[in-house]
């Protein structure tokens, strides 16, 4: 027997999203650990409060996109 697959794409309707108000609302701070070892970081590298040396800390708004 035959199983035939169909997925079709929906379109969602968002909610507009409301713009932020700079002067309101306060900044994010994305944490960003870099690693020139081609590897991840270890878990254990994160332990008890302890972070990697190698760390680029961007200051940005929720809606920023990445261009």
């Amino acid at each position: 027997m035959a199983v035939e697959s169909r997925v079709t794409q929906e379109e969602i309707k968002k909610e507009p999203e409301k713009p932020i108000h700079r002067e309101k609302t306060c900044l994010l701070l994305l944490r960003v650990f870099t690693n020139n070892n081609g590897r991840h970081h270890r878990m254990d590298e994160f332990s008890r409060g302890n972070v990697p040396s190698c760390e680029l800390q961007i200051y940005t708004w929720m809606d920023a996109t990445l261009k």
